[in-house]
């Protein structure tokens, strides 16, 4: 579903949990508060979120329940452009901005790791030659500087992973191959290691806690 700023705003006031994560959500200030409630409140019920009565439709009821969930989960994801609650039982809710709104939606961890796939070739890459790389393949100390400019020619081609608990980084890489080889790149430690396709595969598996490739 598709929410404005101010939308976003009214859901996170009417429901329990921290702030959102990922967000930096504008909130009206005094001398926009009445003009801000109206014209919330109208496109909330043009969208069907409230009724007339201004009360929470099913539909509104069950996104109050979304937000609530994505604010209250413990383990966030950041991939790319987009803000993803990994949730249990492989359940994602992810949202992220389209122009000047927000989408958010809610589904199966392994419907995001696919359209990764369909999207990146790389990551589509037969994994059954790799037995023919070494056991532990090449890592060297990369100046931030210089991994900028080799990333130059593979804006296309990159994944840019955090892995959040409770809003605390733990892991912030970024994926990106080049003539057919893979690499992951810590910019925290400045460390490029070289990646395999199908170890790329399994760790976005672990990350986005599916057990099965």
């Amino acid at each position: 579903m598709k929410l404005n700023q101010d939308e976003l705003v009214f859901l996170t006031g009417v429901t329990k949990g921290a702030e959102p994560f990922g967000l930096f959500l504008k909130y009206p200030g005094k001398d926009r508060i009445e003009d801000y409630k109206k014209e919330v409140l109208s496109s909330l019920q043009e969208k069907g979120i409230l009724d007339q009565e201004q009360k929470f439709t099913r539909e509104g009821t069950a996104l109050l329940l979304l937000w609530e969930a994505y604010r209250g989960c413990k383990k966030h994801l950041i991939l790319n452009h987009l803000y993803l609650a990994v949730c249990p039982n492989r359940r994602v809710i992810g949202i992220g901005k389209q122009g000047e709104d927000y989408e958010l939606f809610s589904t199966d961890s392994a419907v995001v790791l696919t359209a990764l796939l369909k999207k990146y070739e790389f990551l589509r890459t037969d994994g059954t030659k790799e037995h023919h790389l070494p056991k532990k393949l090449p890592c060297e100390k990369l100046p931030y500087g210089d991994w900028v400019k080799e990333l130059e020619d593979c804006q296309e081609n990159l994944l840019i992973l955090g892995d959040y608990r409770e809003k605390t980084p733990r892991q912030e890489d970024v994926y990106y191959w080049k003539e057919n080889k893979g690499y992951r790149y810590d910019p925290g430690n400045g460390y490029r290691r070289e990646i395999s396709s199908r170890s790329m595969r399994l760790q976005f598996l672990n990350y986005l806690e599916i057990t099965k490739e």
